[in-house]
């Protein structure tokens, strides 16, 4: 089917494997020895790329299989590919991978669109596969086409710099070693060699955002500038060197301006030109909610509670604020509530999971100050006591400062996190409250030079 072991010899050959090494070389893709996991499809952009590799195996000293996925889309057309992948790769000696994925199901479990998911699945198996055959890379046969069409449908999103870089040559593990040849010039390297490929009868379909800018944008753009695939490549290029020096700038500034977990210094942030605060934001964003966020809306929110103050929603169970000279990020907080645990014995000890709550008798007489304020009069106790978080109306009369508050103002004043109120240990009795945790007895039980039944309460952080 195809010469594999010596470099051919075609001049369109020979020029589009120059560009490919010359593509791996620029961006240091590969080193010798490494194990290249090839992404198959069967097309001609995926089996020009496994000619090229292997051509070029020997010199640059690496070893090459393959993986394919069936995405069960087309039906018997797609079992067609897995078929002729499999038939060529055995035909080259190559070890191959191949699984069939029901993607349009799949797609509907996890509410993704058929092209998000099916990607999504593709690299799930390219990583398998590199995992398999002890693979230091994964290679995919993007073109510039591909990378002109991501980064003219970047552009109707609305995206940012690092969208008009559209596909990066290298992503991690990820190498594209043909991203900067053209659909033609890989379709002249196929008819060059005489290699078989198979078409994809939807990409003919306009049904898809992609196959229209293909199909019918594409085509007015190269009429009005037959280099347009390469210039939108330089111009991507370009874009990339950009984004990379900018965002270096703004890993210095989320260093510089760190002074916390999810807290930062506003005044380090406000010295820093928007551009690179825009990305500190979106860095922070993604290291508490896992998800990239980086909407203008987005970006303008955060900055106005930077520059004006306040506190606004930024995504799901995110929120920014300012207080004084920092900026937080933080999920909103769930209310902790101390549930009632009856208490059967004055001598006690109870572990409420965040408290240990304990009282133990004391004998009067090795009491030195009557009013310390954790002893209670158990004579003054009426009922049965109960460890429980404060209710509405509680209210307490702290035996030193002969002043009724409830507990609502009292916590308020203390300035304790409203999240955590509700948790605090309150003892009570039929009466109401008799001791609370960190503020001591009410007055009406506490100790006096005629007590006699006499116990200490102790309460401590697990």
């Amino acid at each position: 089917m195809m010469n594999t072991r010596s470099l051919p010899q075609e001049i369109g050959s020979i020029m589009m494997i120059e560009k490919a090494v010359k593509t791996i070389k620029r961006y240091n893709m590969i080193s010798e020895g490494d194990v290249i996991v090839i992404g198959v499809s069967g097309g001609a952009d995926s089996v020009s790329l496994l000619h090229l590799l292997i051509a070029l195996s020997g010199s640059l000293n690496i070893s090459i299989t393959a993986a394919h996925l069936n995405h069960m889309l087309r039906g018997d057309e797609a079992n067609r590919d897995e078929r002729f992948v499999r038939k060529l790769c055995k035909s080259l000696n190559i070890p191959l991978i191949t699984e069939k994925i029901d993607c349009e199901k799949t797609a509907k479990q996890s509410k993704l669109g058929i092209e998000e998911c099916a990607r999504n699945l593709r690299y799930k198996l390219f990583e398998r596969a590199a995992e398999k055959f002890g693979a230091q890379k994964i290679a995919t046969a993007h073109t510039a086409n591909d990378n002109f069409e991501t980064v003219l449908l970047n552009i109707t999103r609305g995206a940012a710099l690092k969208g008009v870089g559209g596909i990066p040559p290298v992503r991690g593990n990820i190498i594209r070693p043909i991203i900067e040849c053209s659909r033609d010039e890989v379709l002249k390297y196929c008819d060059d060699n005489k290699l078989s490929y198979v078409t994809d009868s939807s990409n003919l379909c306009n049904d898809y955002s992609r196959n229209r800018i293909r199909n019918k944008v594409i085509p007015e753009l190269l009429s009005i500038n037959s280099g347009a695939v390469f210039a939108a490549l330089r111009l991507s290029r370009l874009a990339g060197e950009d984004e990379v020096f900018l965002s270096s700038l703004s890993d210095e500034l989320y260093s510089k301006a760190k002074i916390g977990d999810n807290e930062f210094d506003t005044k380090v942030l406000l010295s820093a030109k928007k551009p690179i605060r825009s990305r500190t934001f979106i860095k922070v964003v993604k290291d508490s909610t896992g998800e990239n966020h980086g909407s203008e809306e987005m970006i303008n929110a955060i900055d106005s509670v930077l520059i004006h103050g306040g506190k606004v929603q930024i995504a799901k169970n995110l929120f920014v604020e300012r207080k004084e000279k920092k900026l937080m990020f933080y999920g909103e907080k769930q209310y902790e509530t101390l549930s009632e645990i009856a208490i059967p014995n004055i001598e006690f000890s109870v572990n409420t999971g965040k408290y240990i709550i304990k009282s133990k008798s004391v004998c009067t007489s090795r009491i030195n100050d009557l009013l310390t304020k954790d002893f209670i009069d158990c004579d003054t106790i009426s009922g049965k006591l109960m460890l429980r978080g404060r209710k509405q109306g509680d209210k307490i009369t702290l035996y030193n400062r002969n002043v009724t508050k409830t507990l609502k103002k009292l916590f308020s004043e203390e300035k304790i996190d409203v999240y955590l109120r509700n948790s605090i240990p309150v003892l009570a009795d039929n009466n109401g409250v008799v001791w609370v945790m960190g503020f001591g007895v009410n007055a009406k039980n506490a100790v006096t030079e005629n007590s006699a039944n006499v116990i200490k309460i102790e309460g401590e952080n697990i």
